[in-house]
């Protein structure tokens, strides 16, 4: 039985070097909070940042076409400019769908990145749920995937007829659907290819999925 079926897309994703896209900004205390624990809830949150060129910045996945998720961050996180709430940081998987009013496009949010001094930013910050997916019997998961060569998720572009789309069904509180992302399979995490690696001959499927929403984020 074969593992997942993923296109790496390096029209939109990555630069002319084969890399995922890096920003410049300027950083800012508290130290940038590494891990993501599976039992935070997402939500949506706006935060102003000032923009300084020559200090490292984070690096990007715009697989979807229509946002910015956060890969890494090279430094320190950034907090929001002007005394806003310091718990309102930037974190790895953080999606960033509208930059200084310019939403719907992934190639016009990086641009505004790279050329405004500074960004009012919409951010949306995943829930991460879990699945175990049994395939048996089916050729195919029904997922249409896609990734960054860099990156370390892999990004839903389409569900269709299989496994997943019973569980979906037999779910009784989150369903995996466009957008989502894959962050783990089978215990594994990493770069895109590895997770795709992990699914390789498995017939249980133990998944961790990012999902976002536009629901108010509430931190203390």
């Amino acid at each position: 039985m074969g593992g997942f079926v993923a296109t790496p897309c390096c029209c939109t994703d990555v630069s002319t070097d084969g890399h995922t896209e890096s920003v410049q900004l300027v950083t800012a205390s508290p130290a940038v909070d590494e891990g993501f624990s599976a039992s935070r809830l997402g939500g949506q949150f706006t935060m102003c940042v000032q923009h300084h060129p020559q200090d490292a910045g984070f690096n990007i996945d715009i697989t979807d076409g229509v946002s910015l998720v956060i890969v890494d961050i090279k430094r320190t996180t950034v907090s929001p400019k002007g005394g806003g709430n310091p718990n309102l940081t930037l974190q790895p998987h953080d999606r960033i769908i509208q930059a200084n009013g310019l939403s719907g496009d992934a190639a016009a949010l990086m641009k505004e990145l790279r050329s405004a001094d500074t960004w009012e930013l919409t951010v949306q910050r995943p829930t991460e749920f879990q699945a175990v997916v049994n395939r048996q019997g089916y050729d195919s998961l029904g997922l249409e995937l896609q990734f960054a060569p860099n990156g370390t998720t892999l990004m839903i572009a389409g569900v269709s007829k299989g496994p997943i789309q019973d569980w979906n069904a037999k779910s009784k509180t989150h369903e995996i659907g466009k957008y989502d992302r894959i962050v783990e399979v089978n215990g594994t995490r990493g770069v895109s290819r590895d997770l795709l690696h992990a699914a390789k001959a498995e017939e249980v499927l133990r998944l961790s999925v990012l999902t976002y929403t536009s629901d108010l984020l509430e931190i203390a």
